[in-house]
């Protein structure tokens, strides 16, 4: 089991990411299938409804999940190799600039600021989790410039 191995030899995280995951894979069919109902019938109330529904337990499952790998995850470990990730982005970007291919820019810049923005939400948890006022400064600091770099970018 994948969740097992990552999570520290949790247990409990381990069968909770395996539920969320299962959970996701069995919502995303029926939020697809809710989406072309409500296209289908546009003027349809219920449609809109049960769609909606859909979409906000999808999310929450989502945020759930997503908690949950936080948690099974090293924060320093996740940065460090999100900003490899970035620099690899960063090369094809210009790859793809000096080729003349703008899709492959756009996917890679969007892959850039994807990565960015989860770096700084983990961040922030990190910093929202600690009691060592230096450590808040500095990392708080880290995801102000951070985030100012992303607006370039978004």
């Amino acid at each position: 089991m994948v969740a097992a191995g990552g999570s520290g030899g949790n247990k409990k995280l381990a069968e909770a990411l395996a539920a969320s995951a299962s959970q996701v894979e069995s919502l995303t069919p029926q939020l697809i299938n809710a989406g072309r109902i409500r296209m289908t019938y546009s003027d349809s109330k219920a449609a809109d409804e049960h769609f909606e529904n859909l979409r906000q337990q999808y999310a929450e499952t989502m945020q759930r999940a997503r908690a949950l790998c936080d948690e099974a995850t090293n924060s320093g470990d996740f940065i460090r190799t999100s900003e490899e990730q970035m620099q690899k982005h960063s090369f094809l970007c210009e790859e793809a600039i000096a080729k003349a291919l703008p899709q492959k820019m756009v996917d890679n810049t969007a892959s850039i600021a994807r990565l960015a923005n989860r770096v700084i939400l983990v961040a922030k948890q990190e910093s929202d989790n600690s009691e060592d006022p230096t450590f808040i400064q500095r990392v708080n600091h880290a995801t102000d410039v951070l985030q100012n770099s992303t607006y370039i970018i978004t």
